[in-house]
């Protein structure tokens, strides 16, 4: 699967347990991986299943907490989202 499967089927809810680790290691080596509309729209989708699923993302925290830590600063438009 690429990133932009990863969006669309986490921002659908579907099969989390399974795709969370598959887009953990996309953002693992970028965190600002681009699907289809924007850099680091993968990590968008995967905060916004974190907010509205928390406990299928529970296990995943560590990861998902050191992939925002190592943003830059100056990348405005993905930490507006976050």
């Amino acid at each position: 699967m690429n990133p932009e499967d990863l969006r669309v089927l986490i921002g659908q809810r579907i099969g989390l347990q399974f795709l969370l680790p598959y887009a953990l290691n996309a953002l693992d080596a970028d965190s600002l991986v681009a699907g289809d509309y924007y850099e680091g729209d993968l990590l968008v989708a995967v905060l916004r299943a974190l907010c509205q699923e928390p406990l299928p993302m529970k296990q995943h925290r560590d990861r998902i907490d050191d992939v925002l830590a190592g943003l830059e600063s100056d990348e405005g438009s993905v930490r507006d989202a976050v």
